[in-house]
């Protein structure tokens, strides 16, 4: 029984031997296929880089077919959304008002009062969440008014105004509105 195993190592390192050679030949046989052989010379580099320019000329020849142009991205759908008009005490008009259709934005959003507003008085204007309004808030001498400018790049949207009036008394009230751009096409 040990000469059977003795038998069997052996047949095992010759079996290694002739994997190692067998794979060893595989290799040689794939690179030399795949045009990976190792070069002498410069020269040698060079032919073969003319050849894949040559190569690449007449492969990469134009096309006569005409090639359509991108397509414009599709323009979001407009839907006008309607707000309540949440007034605030001494609240008297708004420009543009509640609820309006406009065929381009405004360039300023202003708020008019009954009384006059205090200090800590602001306006916000958003279009889907993100602000838009520009400078800060403008309060004329007589305090019955605030104002803000827009960004007037944004285009189509529902504007949608926030704002507090702070009274001489120190007390405030919140409110907002909003109005509605849709430009032509």
């Amino acid at each position: 029984m040990v000469k059977t195993m003795r038998c069997i190592g052996k047949n095992r390192n010759f079996t290694l031997a002739v994997s190692v050679i067998a794979l060893v030949a595989l290799l040689v046989l794939a690179f030399g296929l795949s045009g990976c052989t190792k070069q002498s010379t410069g020269e040698n580099v060079t032919k073969q880089k003319s050849k894949k320019t040559t190569q690449n000329k007449t492969e990469s020849a134009p096309s006569t077919k005409p090639v359509a142009p991108p397509s414009p991205t599709p323009k979001k759908a407009f839907v006008r959304e309607f707000f309540k008009n949440n007034k605030t005490i001494h609240f008297l008009s708004s420009d543009p008002p509640n609820n309006a259709l406009l065929p381009h934005p405004p360039e300023m959003v202003t708020i008019r009062f009954l009384a006059d507003l205090g200090s800590g008085s602001f306006i916000k204007v958003t279009v889907d969440g993100k602000e838009v309004s520009t400078g800060s808030m403008i309060l004329p001498v007589d305090n019955r008014s605030m104002s803000v400018r827009i960004n007037p790049y944004i285009g189509t949207g529902n504007y949608k105004v926030f704002y507090t009036a702070y009274w001489s008394d120190g007390s405030y009230c919140e409110g907002s509105f909003g109005f509605s751009v849709q430009e032509p096409d």
